[in-house]
């Protein structure tokens, strides 16, 4: 997992045209996936994201795994919407 404030990108422009816009402990928030191939396009990586929107730009969660080495499968969404309650209380929007 790795959590990143980010202050050069807004919130519009950070989501992609998928994610789905919720709320996370009333707080302005998304969840997406990104996927992308190994280096020799054999497997994928796949990122579950929760981004949040803040008054300084957003703080973008990411779960990582992988398709291939995760044992057991990973239930990526609701893991890191899980982590990002339990989170919140030290984030700084």
């Amino acid at each position: 997992m790795a959590v990143e404030p980010i202050i050069w990108r807004t919130y519009a422009q950070t989501l992609p045209p998928d994610a789905i816009e919720t709320t996370i402990a009333g707080h302005r928030a998304a969840q997406y996936w990104v996927r992308k191939p190994t280096y020799h396009n054999s497997f994928w990586y796949s990122s579950c994201m929760v981004t949040f929107k803040t008054s300084y730009g957003v703080i973008q969660q990411s779960l990582f795994y992988s398709t291939v080495y995760s044992e057991p499968d990973v239930d990526c969404p609701s893991t890191n919407l899980q982590r990002a309650n339990d989170l919140v209380p030290y984030y700084r929007f």
